[in-house]
């Protein structure tokens, strides 16, 4: 038998690499984030196509649909870490942003409940995309986590930029106030009890995520809390300048 072309060897690595591991900024990382980013495009796209629709009520059910897809995606997201055999008071809490904003996706598409959006569009733009630049996790396709793990944070980043192409979301003073005011409450409960378990949730507790971040440059804990809460008081101020309203037409409620 005679053996495999060095390009046919080559492919036939790569993918079995990609089914077992995950490696940052491998070529296998820029392929999920493009697959995420075309979803994102083509589900926007398709509601705005709904929305001129003259069948009425076609985006809206659209939206229904779309929210409880994400809410499967939650629970199944939340109970793979709830699991027995896997639960871990340090890890499995739904307490990362992340986890918060996994559950809060489907309903701010299933509610008009403003500040549920506000903190989905804040967040979900501001702080959830940095796992699509730095992604913390090691498995591939072959594992549960992997796609719970991407599909958890699509479905914060589609959401987000669902309100804003699709519902013309735009910022207003108010909802500055609002993703702030939930930081420091966020803060305020969420340190003591990463210090009580000796966890990171929120990363804010005395340790680092298993991979590259950018929390590799902000210095030893405790100081890097006040680096973390400036940056992302940063991106929302820029976030909240960026979206607000120009018009003089009243903001979706």
């Amino acid at each position: 038998m005679t053996s495999p072309a060095p390009e046919t060897a080559a492919v036939v690595t790569t993918t079995s690499s990609w089914a077992d591991s995950f490696l940052q900024f491998s070529l296998f990382h820029a392929v999920c984030v493009v697959i995420c980013a075309v979803a994102v495009v083509v589900v926007c796209w398709f509601a705005r196509c709904l929305q001129r629709s003259p069948v009425t009520n076609r985006e809206p059910r659209f939206a229904s649909a779309l929210g409880g897809s994400m809410g499967a995606v939650a629970i199944a997201y939340t109970a793979y870490f709830l699991a027995p055999g896997r639960f871990s008071w340090q890890v499995s809490l739904p307490l990362q942003f992340c986890d918060l904003l996994v559950i809060a996706a489907p309903l701010s598409l299933l509610t008009s409940i403003r500040w549920i959006r506000t903190l989905v569009v804040f967040w979900g733009i501001g702080l959830s995309t940095q796992a699509f630049v730095s992604p913390i996790v090691h498995v591939g396709y072959t594992h549960t986590y992997f796609w719970l793990f991407w599909g958890s944070h699509l479905a914060i980043v589609m959401a987000a930029t669902y309100h804003l192409a699709v519902y013309r979301y735009r910022s207003r003073l108010a909802d500055l106030v609002t993703v702030t005011v939930a930081m420091c409450v966020y803060a305020a409960a969420i340190i003591p009890l990463d210090i009580a378990l000796g966890a990171n949730y929120g990363f804010a507790g005395n340790s680092k995520p298993g991979a590259t971040s950018i929390m590799d440059v902000l210095g030893p804990w405790p100081l890097r809390l006040v680096w973390m809460f400036l940056i992302q008081q940063v991106f929302m101020i820029a976030i909240w300048f960026a979206l607000r309203d120009r018009s003089a037409t009243r903001p979706i409620a």
